[in-house]
């Protein structure tokens, strides 16, 4: 997934959803987010201790359809 790790702030990723919302395809397989220390950096352990504004951002970056 190296194509998304070059992405400028400006690209966006497109998951397709299913009926129920669910992120299918490509698209909704990669993960690779999670692993890019700008965007959830591995001091917080859980998800709910993440600070919004990271969170946020993983939302500006997806475009969901």
């Amino acid at each position: 997934m190296l194509e998304v790790w070059d992405m400028t702030a400006e690209e966006k990723i497109v998951v397709q959803l299913d009926e129920m919302g669910r992120p299918i395809g490509d698209e909704g397989k990669t993960g690779t987010m999670v692993r890019r220390a700008q965007f959830a950096p591995i001091n917080y352990i859980k998800w709910k201790d993440m600070p919004r504004t990271y969170k946020d951002d993983m939302w500006t970056t997806v475009d969901m359809h």
